[in-house]
């Protein structure tokens, strides 16, 4: 009896001196997070991949009413400004999504897969993953390049049956996309779910709580464990 309540003694002492163990995530996981979960300079700081789906979804909502203003011009070439914008607002300034754009945030998730992939402590499933999920991003990419050489071609026509036409074939191409991002995702999914350790949901102060130092290797900031929940905001990404 005598010893069980030094047992008991030991461990409220131990739980009231704050001695505890704090176990981080592995830096590719946390590149992983930047993909999936949050990063530091999208609306919101949501994954780069929402980024991705939600500026797809919009392209293709603004092509389909494109298409559905047929031998209006004006109106055609609204909703293609509005395409425009959702693929990469630095063509056009306004517009509906959220002013992130879909081959930026297609871009940027790579990036971090690619993070991911090369940190110290990537398992063999994400770094013989990576290449795949490199080429499904291309074509997610690349598909968005069309979508925009499409746009450009409908802003410089004046032919009504030739805007008709164009219009179908961006109503497809934005289709396309929102059918790829969402693949991608999946891809993504797949092989989180082969991870090993298993990867699981990320605290906000280590989802933002890494450096990049000048030879491009990244860190944990120094201060990461004293952050709040929120974090103290990752530094040093070009």
């Amino acid at each position: 009896m005598r010893f069980a309540k030094t047992i008991v003694l030991l461990l409220a002492a131990t739980f009231l001196s704050g001695c505890y163990t704090v176990v981080r995530p592995t830096i590719a996981h946390v590149h992983l997070g930047h993909t999936l979960s949050g990063w530091v300079d999208t609306p919101e700081r949501i994954g780069l991949l929402e980024v991705a789906e939600r500026e797809a979804a919009v392209a293709a909502e603004q092509a389909a009413k494109a298409h559905q203003s047929g031998r209006n011009p004006a109106e055609l070439k609204r909703h293609v400004d509005g395409v425009l914008h959702a693929l990469d607002p630095k063509l056009v300034s306004q517009g509906p999504g959220t002013g992130y754009g879909l081959i930026r945030a297609i871009e940027g998730g790579t990036d971090h897969l690619k993070f991911a992939a090369d940190s110290p402590d990537a398992s063999k499933n994400l770094k013989d993953s990576v290449l795949g999920l490199e080429s499904t991003a291309s074509k997610v990419r690349q598909g968005a390049r069309v979508g925009v050489a499409i746009c450009q071609e409908i802003r410089a026509s004046n032919k009504p049956e030739d805007l008709v036409s164009l219009a179908e074939e961006l109503k497809t191409q934005t289709a396309s996309l929102v059918r790829d991002t969402k693949g991608w995702r999946s891809q993504i999914e797949e092989m989180v779910g082969r991870e090993n350790p298993p990867f699981s949901q990320i605290e906000r102060r280590y989802l933002f709580g890494l450096i990049r130092l000048p030879n491009g290797l990244w860190q944990w900031h120094p201060d990461v464990d004293k952050a709040g929940s929120q974090g103290i905001g990752t530094s040093g990404y070009r």
